[in-house]
């Protein structure tokens, strides 16, 4: 029986692989741009429970195919993008001198993050700098 079911497998692997290849170039051009304009236009990323599996359904797609399409348009997987979002967003709030009085506890719940710690990480590895430091070097710069 375990060696039907891995033949079963490894011949919907393949058929699965043979569809990605074939999928119409028009059609993952234009998810990728729905999913940009929906990723732009709602920011999705801020929610803490926000999940591949939402983000396909909004755009009417399975969760299999748009990470394949993320992976092979973007050259990344879904948490990076999301992470990227996240980043960007964070970096504009602490640019904002009407924000300047948000915490980075705040800051982090905003950005859809719900540990901290994790927050700090992506900041970190994205700008090469903590929030705190980011922030203060714009300070220093609007000054």
């Amino acid at each position: 029986m375990g060696e039907v079911h891995f033949k079963y497998l490894s011949v919907l692997k393949r058929l699965g692989s043979i569809f990605f290849k074939t999928y119409n170039q028009e059609f993952a051009d234009s998810l990728i741009n729905r999913l940009f304009r929906l990723m732009n236009q709602e920011k999705l990323y801020l929610e803490s429970n926000f999940s591949i599996e939402n983000l396909a359904a909004r755009l009417n797609v399975s969760s299999f195919l748009l990470s394949q399409i993320i992976h092979e348009k973007l050259d990344q997987n879904f948490f990076d993008l999301v992470i990227h979002y996240r980043i960007q967003e964070a970096k504009k709030v602490l640019e904002n001198p009407k924000s300047q009085q948000i915490t980075m506890d705040n800051l982090a719940f905003e950005m859809g993050y719900s540990s901290l710690s994790a927050f700090f990480d992506d900041f970190k590895q994205h700008t090469n700098q903590t929030p705190s430091e980011y922030k203060k070097q714009m300070n220093l710069i609007c000054e």
